[in-house]
């Protein structure tokens, strides 16, 4: 995380989207970890099988800082 934190005090230049996906937090307990150090968390998202091909795409993000946003659907 410190890498994290290091990259948002400098500010992130926003590059082009990567993927895109519907999902939702599963009804589990660890959907929502905290870090024990209190240094950051972990998210677990449900997505369906449909939206896989574009979830595939985040694997071109492993070991890079990206942004996230989270809109609520109706």
């Amino acid at each position: 995380m410190s890498r994290l934190s290091s990259e948002v005090s400098r500010g992130l230049s926003m590059g082009e989207k990567v993927c895109s996906f519907y999902a939702s937090l599963p009804d589990i307990q660890s959907a929502i970890n905290f870090s024990g150090a209190g240094n950051g968390a972990r998210i677990k998202l449900d997505v369906s099988e449909t939206e896989i091909a574009e979830v595939i795409k985040l694997m071109l993000l492993r070991g890079k800082i990206f942004k996230v946003e989270i809109w609520e659907e109706e």
